[in-house]
């Protein structure tokens, strides 16, 4: 014997399509507004070491708009769906990072240790959330008015 919720659970699947697009587009929107809210979750970024002529007044993480321009849905799969970006600096600038580097005039100059700051861009916060789950909530409604 099938089971008898079987029939309208195939339907309402096959009414709803895949809510991941939709979810993998709110969150990419999401990390560029981080670009515009100069911070993650509600931590505002590090602020520059020094703030030059060349640099006052632009913001942090912001030279030429590259690296906010490069996030985008990387992969939907099964169940999931991934964004990222493919510039070499986003990880360093998304995670902080601190090292022993030479100094940038070979071997006459002097060792130091860097440190980079987090400022996270990227990454599943609150706020994403509550928004992910109003998207999907609304996904099911509009599906289940159809079947």
């Amino acid at each position: 014997m099938s089971n008898p919720l079987e029939v309208p659970l195939h339907k309402l699947e096959a009414a709803a399509g895949s809510p991941l697009p939709v979810i993998g587009t709110a969150a990419v929107n999401d990390a560029k507004e981080n670009f515009r809210r100069q911070g993650f979750a509600g931590v505002p970024w590090a602020h520059r070491k020094t703030d030059g002529r060349k640099d006052k007044g632009r913001a942090i993480l912001v030279k030429s708009g590259h690296l906010r321009n490069s996030i985008r849905i990387v992969s939907i799969g099964s169940g999931s769906v991934t964004i990222g970006t493919d510039v070499p600096y986003a990880r360093v600038h998304n995670e902080g990072e601190s090292d022993y580097v030479r100094s940038s005039r070979g071997t006459f100059g002097t060792p130091h240790y860097r440190i980079m700051p987090k400022r996270q861009f990227l990454g599943l916060n609150d706020g994403l959330k509550a928004e992910l789950h109003c998207l999907i909530r609304e996904h099911i409604q509009e599906a289940l008015k159809t079947v």
